[in-house]
């Protein structure tokens, strides 16, 4: 039904937070209500790193399954990675990929019991392809 989307069409575009300033590379446009929807769930608060309590019928943000995270640590990529085609309705479809950065793992119980020290944690990632996104709760 239509031409496939050539992968390195557009992008990559990174998008992260540096202190209180989020930006994205290539030009990309920063939504900072669309990333604090990733990281605060369904909250409007989008000045700082607070991870607010959830209420009932709220959708949850990363930061109430991982304490501690900060806004700085998430990064959002989207890519042509040539899936999906490029005449539909809404356009191109992304691949997008969260992950993690600058994390580290501590080893509460052996870090007494044997001295382990504390580690980075490698960059942990999640991607989906934008089709298979859901824009509606529930």
């Amino acid at each position: 039904p239509g031409a496939p989307v050539v992968a390195g069409a557009y992008g990559p575009f990174v998008c992260s937070y540096t202190g209180a300033t989020g930006s994205c590379t290539n030009n990309g446009g920063f939504n900072a209500a669309a990333f604090s929807r990733v990281f605060r769930g369904d909250t409007a608060n989008t000045s700082n790193d607070a991870c607010p309590a959830l209420t009932a019928g709220q959708r949850p943000g990363m930061c109430h399954f991982f304490p501690g995270l900060l806004r700085s640590n998430v990064v959002v990529t989207y890519t042509a990675t040539g899936l999906g085609y490029q005449t539909r309705l809404g356009g191109p479809v992304p691949t997008i990929t969260v992950s993690l950065q600058n994390r580290t793992f501590q080893f509460f119980f052996l870090q007494g019991l044997m001295g382990f020290a504390n580690i980075n944690m490698p960059s942990m990632l999640s991607t989906v392809t934008g089709e298979d996104l859901k824009s509606t709760w529930p």
